[in-house]
């Protein structure tokens, strides 16, 4: 009720200050209330007249913009424990065909109505074949009828950028599109071809038990686990390879996989940190686990670093009480995968 008052209120100081004439029925949402507040720009006489009417109505902007936010986040961790769980088992529809069939269903409501938009969907579609390839679809029709119905909308879909639609080169046509796609997917199977020589950090789904569903755990939070579990015990023994050897829990097997996998760089002081680094990224012999008896970690995330993955990297300082340096390219939001595969 407070909702529809203040947006009323809103409504009327436009028509009462001749800002707004003609005012069409419309549902209280936080775009109609942003699209209302413009109209104040015209005058500014009129917005320190009506100044506590436009706190309270951004303030109530922001709340129901989070709401909303809130709502599309959940449906897209709702959405990704579904695919996971599709990937993993062979009976059901494929992660294609769901992501296609939820598609055709919100594509039928208004588009106020749809919690997620077209360019949620592709970096969903995106992220899914990243986990597993050609796994994720059953065949090459279905492959293409994704395809098709993706790169039709893309073309009438306003949440595209005009920088993301040059670099899909949409030219008016949809096959355009579904070419970008194929280039997506193939420079997304030259990363998995990379991952697949790690030995015991080869993938991104971790397989549960009967209590415990299929789940996805990024690559550097799997890394922080190794950490936590084997290196970070306080133990005055030399190496954390050493600590693996003495662990009940992880076989010769693992222990051999994650010496393969891992390169933990030591450094004293910032010349030699350099020296080291150059060592690991140029040399010819991979670097030894070191001991648990240092202050500082150095991460460099190559290609761009996401707020998730800050968030992580803080959680995991605080834990085990040590200082962590991270570093990148630059901060990621979810659209700039798609650039950057299209480059």
């Amino acid at each position: 009720v407070a909702t529809t008052e203040v947006f009323t209120h809103l409504l009327e100081s436009l028509i009462y200050n001749n800002l707004e004439t003609k005012i069409k029925p419309m549902k209280v949402s936080a775009a109609a209330i942003s699209a209302c507040l413009e109209k104040f720009k015209q005058s500014p006489k009129v917005m320190c007249k009506n100044y506590e009417l436009l706190v309270i109505s951004c303030c109530l902007m922001q709340l129901m913009d989070s709401i909303s936010q809130n709502q599309k986040m959940e449906r897209l961790i709702g959405l990704e424990k579904i695919l996971v769980q599709a990937l993993t088992t062979n009976a059901g529809p494929s992660p294609f065909s769901i992501i296609l069939q939820t598609l055709k269903e919100d594509l039928m409501k208004s588009e106020e109505q749809r919690q997620l938009k077209l360019i949620d969907y592709v970096i969903l579609l995106v992220h899914i074949y990243s986990l597993a390839g050609n796994d994720v679809f059953y065949g090459k029709e279905e492959k293409e009828r994704t395809h098709k119905l993706i790169g039709k909308e893309i073309l009438n879909d306003s949440s595209f950028t005009n920088s993301l639609r040059e670099e899909m080169k949409t030219l008016g046509y949809s096959l355009e599109i579904e070419h970008a796609l194929d280039i997506i997917y193939q420079k997304l199977d030259l990363l998995l071809s990379y991952k697949r020589r790690y030995k015991y950090l080869n993938s991104l789904i971790v397989h549960g038990y009967d209590e415990q569903p299929n789940y996805r755990q990024s690559l550097l939070k799997q890394i922080f686990d190794l950490f936590k579990r084997h290196g970070s015990s306080g133990s005055s023994s030399p190496s954390l390879s050493s600590r693996l050897s003495s662990a009940t829990n992880v076989s010769t097997t693992q222990q051999e996989q994650l010496m393969h996998d891992i390169e933990h760089i030591p450094f004293d002081g910032f010349t030699d940190f350099f020296k080291s680094a150059a060592r690991g990224f140029f040399g010819d012999t991979k670097p030894n686990l070191t001991s648990n008896d240092y202050s500082t970690i150095v991460i460099f995330i190559v290609g761009g670093v996401t707020s998730h993955e800050i968030q992580l990297v803080h959680e995991y300082s605080q834990q085990i009480r040590k200082q962590i340096i991270i570093g990148s390219s630059g901060i990621m939001k979810p659209e700039d995968v798609l650039s950057i595969l299209l480059k």
